[in-house]
């Protein structure tokens, strides 16, 4: 507040005070106040004005942005004046109201609560001008509480594109009750003829429950509206939204998870201080593990990524941050010669290995790329972070490793026993593997997919009705691999927890419905069969894998088979013939040895 308001208001108080004391008077003597009360000393009056005004500065009373009063600072008005006027009560009181009688200090005290309060309330009135519904969106808000008064107050300004119609709770047991003018107009039950009557246009879901969520898409199928709910705390402190008081409604919203919680300080131990590069740090989830990363304050991140573009888009977040020590490096993870200068060069003292090729069909058409991209280079970043001396080395995998019926599986499948068995031969280092399912609006992956697919009026391809798929936030997979990595000892494999799969015909049917629109009415769904290489479900854990809990909740360590490595090193020499020879044939019964359940389905067919 600028100095001349802060003045301006002082002025304003000042004369209250004044006002009051002489209402007071007027109230006392009904109307016929006596001439010793007016005609005497005025000192008192004026030292009363001047000594409440300098107790409201110092309470802070013109530091605040009147236009946002809420019940907070009517309390502060409340302290300011009555430690005012109880100073000078005593003075009145002890002479027997010589000054004025000892009733009118009571009465002024209460109407200067009164008349300066209501100043402020003008003042928030008069900032929020007349707020107008025409050409607003017509919303309906479903919950209860606190939240829903928030998002009703919010709504009702003039800066708001929504008019709040009325209020839905969970058993409208508050019907025709009031919040800011707007009604309680029934229960959640009663959504669909609410919609219809009041010509809705938007529901906002205050309750952040999974249920309830699904309780509205259900409720609403066949309506033609929108849906949002509002941020959650954590979304606002890690900067994914802004303090707005509604956004959309995401597939994530559906999925029941608990923020995840971790240990702060285990993660900062390794990585606060140390180099850290990552590969596929353009990536969606080696871009997370940056911006997370260097949440943990390391020296310097080394960003190494084949693409420039993603590259430098993480970059520019990072130094936006404030994040100064950012190396980024444009380098093939497979050029030996390139990745040893890297190492080198820089000397980083932690990996997270994030870069591969992940798309299950596309890999089935290259499979001796997978090969070298996948498993290849991170046999090669094993190497050279031994030979370098690493402390630690986070290699992230897939459930699709598991029983894998595709090449990128295998793929990932080699690179755990690879690693496991790398490490029992350099047990000074932490080669550790980190296993995860789906990652939700990952690049390329189902979600994005079928978001463009409804833009674009449909039809949404599904590819069987009974395939299901783990789904995981990225945010909450990059947090449980820096757990995951702050607890390992080296040789690991860790499982992180994904909660029950998720049907993709039931994921397609939700996200038309957030679109707001109906099923096979407005947006058609197809089923075109699976894809080579995909599975209709996936495992997390292999029959002769043994699932242990680690001390983390959310963690669990895999007891698996190690090979020996010499077997391993013999194997990657021919893997590495056969794949620059393109002998697929052989390449498949290699592997086969090593993963007896692998089978590469339909790539002939592929090709034929």
């Amino acid at each position: 507040m600028r100095l001349s308001h802060k003045l301006f208001l002082l002025f304003t108080d000042v004369i209250l005070i004044l006002g009051s004391l002489l209402l007071a008077l007027v109230i006392r003597f009904h109307s016929s106040i006596p001439d010793k009360y007016l005609s005497g000393e005025m000192v008192p009056y004026f030292s009363l004005c001047a000594f409440s005004a300098g107790v409201m500065w110092l309470f802070g009373m013109y530091n605040k942005l009147w236009r946002y009063a809420s019940i907070n600072e009517g309390i502060y008005i409340f302290e300011a004046v009555t430690v005012s006027f109880g100073v000078f009560a005593i003075p009145v009181f002890f002479t027997h109201g010589s000054f004025y009688p000892r009733s009118v200090t009571i009465m002024a005290w209460l109407l200067a609560i009164f008349l300066l309060g209501s100043v402020r309330v003008l003042l928030r009135l008069a900032s929020s001008g007349f707020v107008v519904s025409r050409g607003r969106k017509r919303v309906v808000v479903v919950g209860s509480g606190d939240p829903v008064e928030s998002v009703i107050r919010n709504l009702k300004t003039d800066r708001s594109a929504y008019w709040p119609v009325g209020i839905l709770d969970q058993d409208g047991k508050h019907k025709n009750v009031k919040i800011h003018g707007v009604p309680i107009l029934g229960s959640r039950s009663d959504l669909p003829d609410i919609i219809r009557e009041r010509k809705i246009q938007e529901v906002v879901v205050t309750d952040h429950s999974p249920v309830v969520f699904k309780e509205v898409l259900n409720l609403c199928k066949g309506l033609n509206v929108d849906f949002k709910t509002i941020p959650g705390i954590h979304e606002l402190m890690d900067g994914r939204v802004r303090l707005n008081p509604i956004r959309e409604i995401r597939f994530e919203d559906l999925l029941g998870r608990e923020e995840i919680q971790i240990s702060l300080e285990s993660v900062r131990s390794y990585l606060y201080g140390k180099k850290v590069l990552v590969t596929g740090a353009g990536g969606s989830i080696g871009s997370e593990l940056c911006r997370q990363i260097i949440e943990f304050e390391p020296n310097q991140l080394i960003l190494i990524g084949h693409g420039e573009n993603s590259i430098y888009e993480i970059l520019l977040e990072l130094s936006a941050k404030g994040f100064s020590s950012v190396v980024p490096v444009i380098a093939d993870i497979r050029d030996e010669q390139q990745m040893r200068k890297i190492f080198s060069e820089k000397k980083p003292s932690i990996l997270f290995h994030a870069a591969a090729h992940k798309h299950v069909p596309f890999m089935e058409l290259q499979p001796f790329e997978a090969i070298s991209n996948n498993f290849l280079s991170t046999q090669l970043l094993a190497k050279l972070s031994a030979e370098f001396s690493l402390d630690k080395f986070i290699f992230l995998s897939t459930d699709k490793a598991i029983q894998p019926s595709s090449i990128m599986g295998a793929t990932k499948r080699l690179c755990e026993m690879y690693l496991r068995s790398f490490n029992q031969n350099h047990p000074s280092m932490q080669f550790i593997s980190v296993r995860f399912g789906n990652v939700l609006d990952s690049r390329g992956s189902v979600i994005p997919t079928f978001r463009k697919q409804i833009a674009m009026g449909g039809p949404v391809t599904v590819t069987h009705p009974e395939m299901t798929r783990y789904f995981m936030t990225i945010p909450e997979a990059v947090k449980l691999v820096l757990q995951a990595a702050a607890m390992g000892k080296g040789g690991e494999i860790f499982l992180l927890d994904m909660g029950r799969p998720i049907n993709i015909m039931e994921l397609a049917n939700q996200m038309i419905r957030l679109a707001g629109y109906e099923p096979n009415k407005d947006i058609s769904i197809k089923v075109i069969g699976p894809r080579p290489g995909e599975k209709l479900t996936e495992k997390l854990v292999s029959d002769d894998e043994i699932k242990e809990q680690s001390p983390f909740e959310k963690i669990h360590s895999i007891r698996s088979r190690t090979y020996p490595l010499e077997d391993l090193e013999k194997a990657i020499q021919d893997i590495r013939k056969f794949a620059v020879n393109e002998d697929e044939e052989n390449l498949m019964e290699l592997i086969s040895k090593f993963i007896p359940e692998f089978r590469s389905r339909l790539r002939h067919e592929i090709k034929s």
